[in-house]
């Protein structure tokens, strides 16, 4: 396929937007307001709204929406009585989640996980895909990630004791900004608290009813076939935020997951020496877990492409010396090009994994 010319923008230009700016504030008012049936009205394009409950008994929630029983949670008051009804639709969802997975785990291909991911193949190799998860490998259409947002704001509201939701929201979005990771600011900053970010994995990616919003995607899957085919690469290598068992459940749900060759996360058991993109890091433990070659970190990373939903994780890959950076946006319908801060690199921008076969060609040869 012929190389397409891409049209280019100064990376000063891009406005990186949250997947679910305005279901947030739709939130955040509904929980201000109180007022459920508004929310329902508002937000009655979302996807989860359509969602049924799958046929585990529980007779508190029975007959609810998966979108209801996530609104309830939300609205839940700052009280006592509230923080154990809190832990007992966690503890409810996780046993529906993990009955989910382990209902569907080596059902089909897709489905099987790859042994190396469990073990990381560290043979030594130069050419590498990195692939980062949310909002990458599954559309941030899905509105995933606001529903983290309601999980986050209310871990720190009943689990942290913080004041309010309002809190909450304000300490997520400052320390999301400034960490990468909302449990990597709170250690950080409030050691008091004696945080224990496996505990705060269950209650928030873990507990996540991803079963009801993901669906195997077949022409992700067929993309990513195409270019492990190619032999363009010697390993195709997932690079995420997440801790393992979300990043495991993720590519079992999109039917992906004999694909890759390893897996680096953040490990929420190293507490204080947690670290994430973009911190340089993460880059470091990413490339020893990869087994790339060469002294120093440009030179383990010159032959490596990446592709993730954030700009600033990219601007770091750029800063060092990755091989092509790609920012995937799903609003994106004509892919383009971002001139990045180092001289005469750019970021190919496209709108989903099918657009990469007309922007990167020489790759699926």
């Amino acid at each position: 396929m012929e190389k397409k010319a891409l049209k280019s923008v100064d990376i000063s230009d891009y406005k990186e937007q949250s997947p679910d700016r305005h279901l947030i504030d739709i939130i955040n008012h509904i929980h201000s307001t109180k007022s459920f049936d508004n929310l329902l009205l508002q937000a009655n394009d979302w996807k989860l709204k359509q969602h049924k409950l799958d046929g585990i008994e529980n007779v508190e929630y029975n007959g609810l929406t998966t979108y209801q029983r996530l609104i309830n949670l939300v609205l839940l008051p700052n009280d006592d009585q509230s923080k154990l009804q809190y832990c007992d639709i966690i503890k409810n969802q996780l046993l529906r989640n993990q009955q989910h997975l382990n209902s569907i785990l080596n059902s089909s291909p897709g489905t099987t996980i790859n042994p190396k991911i469990l073990n990381n193949d560290k043979t030594p190799c130069s050419k590498v895909f990195l692939f980062d998860i949310d909002n990458c490998l599954y559309s941030k259409k899905l509105n995933i990630h606001m529903l983290m947002q309601i999980f986050i704001r209310k871990y720190f509201q009943y689990i942290l004791d913080l004041d309010s939701y309002d809190v909450a929201k304000k300490l997520n979005e400052k320390y999301y900004k400034q960490y990468g990771l909302a449990i990597k600011g709170l250690i950080n900053e409030h050691p008091d608290l004696k945080i224990d970010p496996v505990e705060y994995n269950n209650f928030v990616d873990d507990a996540l009813p991803l079963h009801d919003i993901i669906t195997p995607d077949l022409e992700l899957r067929a993309t990513l076939i195409k270019i492990k085919e190619s032999k363009k690469f010697d390993k195709m290598w997932l690079y995420t935020n997440a801790y393992k068992t979300h990043a495991l459940r993720c590519i079992v749900l999109l039917g992906i997951a004999d694909l890759f060759d390893g897996l680096t996360f953040c490990d929420y058991k190293m507490v204080q020496d947690m670290s994430c993109k973009p911190d340089i890091s993460s880059y470091w433990k990413m490339a020893e877990d990869v087994g790339l070659k060469g002294e120093t970190l440009d030179e383990k990373l010159k032959e490596c492409y990446f592709i993730d939903d954030s700009l600033r994780n990219l601007e770091t890959g750029i800063q060092l010396n990755m091989k092509q950076c790609i920012l995937i946006d799903q609003d994106v319908t004509e892919p383009y090009e971002i001139n990045a801060v180092e001289d005469g690199k750019k970021i190919k921008v496209v709108g989903s994994f099918t657009d990469l076969e007309s922007v990167l060609p020489d790759i699926f040869e």
